[in-house]
């Protein structure tokens, strides 16, 4: 049961980031003023872009809350669960291409500190480990100013026990998607994004709901609604299939090109079952079959709190 929440948990904190990673974008499709803007910039508009420089270090706190529930399958009652992780994301631009503008990025994730309980039992790893930067992952992705993502890689060799699902946990790559063109306040855009981490699928619209100025800097306020779907074998004879929908807000920085912050609230239904599409290996005793029901709710904030 421990192994299947964690599992959960890893699955549930990729959806939010590693959700949005853009493996396979449909062009973005603009409406309402959007759909008919052009450069140059006209009065009120703005072409909102993401901002490279080689050196660049960008970090931010994460903190991801998830609760709900386990299913044991047949009628056994559902276990609930309750996980609250602490994480630090060091984000740093290694090389930019002179030609596209496309920067390459080395993303280290690591946690600071994780609180789960299961069916009330508190299952968290040792208190010695609390409150220290553990690493988890690193992932070099090159990404376009416009958000799109052209390659993304996962190294595990810092925490190669780290828990199923995390490699589709990868915050600030694809977590900002522009518009093609300028675009005022009101204005809405969408994306439909296919083979994802996890064999994601899903739609994102995003609206941008107000452009201020704070601090002399141009920051823009987008709401993103997204939902899709997910199906992916976590292990030779047992699959992870769900649904999930999630509500973001993001403010972004628009002179600098980087985000400032993203809260977020997901919703996420899944069921870890025994993959019978395909019979055993001649002589290979059959697996035991699973049926769980996962049904979570996640809630993220990240929080820019230094750059250079």
């Amino acid at each position: 049961m421990k192994i299947a929440s964690y599992l959960a948990a890893a699955a549930c904190a990729g959806l939010l980031y590693g959700g949005q990673c853009a493996f396979a974008d449909a062009p973005a499709a603009a409406t309402g003023n959007a759909a008919a803007a052009a450069a140059p910039l006209v009065p009120g508009s703005t072409l909102l872009r993401l901002k490279f420089k080689v050196g660049d270090v960008q970090t931010y706190d994460m903190l991801l809350h998830i609760v709900g529930t386990i299913g044991q399958g047949g009628a056994a009652a559902a276990i609930p669960m309750d996980q609250t992780m602490e994480m630090l994301v060091t984000q740093t631009v290694q090389s930019i291409d002179p030609k596209t503008g496309a920067a390459t990025i080395k993303s280290n994730v690591a946690s600071k500190k994780t609180i789960l309980l299961v069916n009330g039992k508190d299952v968290s790893p040792p208190a010695a480990q609390q409150g220290q930067t553990q690493p988890i992952a690193s992932v070099t992705s090159v990404l376009e100013p416009n958000g799109k993502v052209d390659s993304f890689n996962m190294d595990r060799s810092a925490s190669p026990n780290m828990p199923m699902g995390m490699d589709a946990n990868s915050p600030m790559v694809g977590a900002f998607f522009g518009p093609d063109n300028p675009i005022s306040v009101g204005d809405t855009w969408s994306r439909t994004t296919t083979g994802g981490p996890m064999g994601m699928t899903y739609l994102s619209t995003y609206k941008l709901s107000d452009l201020s100025t704070q601090n002399g800097d141009q920051v823009a306020t987008i709401a993103c609604k997204q939902s899709g779907n997910l199906s992916t074998k976590l292990r030779a004879a047992t699959m992870l299939n769900g649904t999930f929908d999630t509500d973001q807000a993001t403010l972004f920085d628009n002179t600098l090109g980087r985000m400032q912050s993203v809260t977020s609230t997901s919703h996420i239904h899944m069921v870890m079952a025994t993959d019978t599409s395909q019979p055993p290996p001649a002589g290979a005793t059959p697996p035991t079959p699973i049926n769980q029901k996962i049904d979570l709710t996640q809630t993220m904030t990240m929080t820019l709190v230094g750059g250079k």
